[in-house]
């Protein structure tokens, strides 16, 4: 049964991971066009993304953040005898919030530094190096219809994506500052998942 357990924890990562990449809860409301997500090893991960949300009369863009409550869903499995008693309802605890709505011009300068960014070299060469902590980024950008990237790397951006890393985190403080201004104004609301 010990094994029960840690295999149930390895499943809920999993399915939090496909979560934030993939369930998509603004899709009804327009298209993603980009993605932030930062994956801690001792903390809730978190996923910002911004989608189109149509050009009538200029663009609108949603600023949305969800998070991954790891420290809710580690007590579920902490011990075989947590698993037992959760195992039947046990899905990631994903907390969803509609931080802002923005013009394209605020949308702009979280996008823009990215379309600056070149000579991202795609092919790196074997990564030797065994991940057993540290943090975990993903930048995602959807810049149309039939067009995606996801990037990945873990601490330390790969050779050549150094720029790249540098503008990831300018968009995340970014992004953070914009939720920090819409809580004050009280323009942050939860979301359905």
């Amino acid at each position: 049964m010990a094994d029960q357990h840690l295999e149930a924890w390895a499943s809920l990562v999993s399915a939090a991971e496909r979560l934030l990449r993939d369930h998509d809860p603004a899709r009804r409301a327009g298209r993603r066009s980009l993605q932030l997500l930062v994956r801690e090893p001792f903390a809730p991960w978190v996923a910002w993304e911004l989608y189109r949300l149509g050009a009538v009369p200029e663009p609108r863009y949603l600023l949305l953040r969800r998070v991954w409550r790891r420290d809710v869903d580690i007590d579920r499995v902490r011990t075989p005898v947590e698993w037992l008693r959760h195992r039947h309802a046990l899905a990631p605890t994903v907390e969803v919030r509609e931080v802002a709505t923005l013009g394209a011009a605020a949308a702009a300068a979280l996008l823009a530094p990215f379309a600056a960014v070149s000579g991202v070299p795609l092919d790196h060469g074997p990564d030797e190096r065994l991940y057993l902590d540290g943090v975990g980024y993903e930048l995602a950008m959807e810049p149309g219809t039939y067009s995606a990237l996801r990037l990945e790397w873990h601490e330390a951006p790969p050779a050549g994506w150094a720029r790249l890393a540098e503008e990831f985190h300018r968009a995340l403080a970014a992004a953070e500052a914009i939720a920090a201004a819409a809580s004050t104004t009280g323009e942050a609301r939860e979301a359905a998942t």
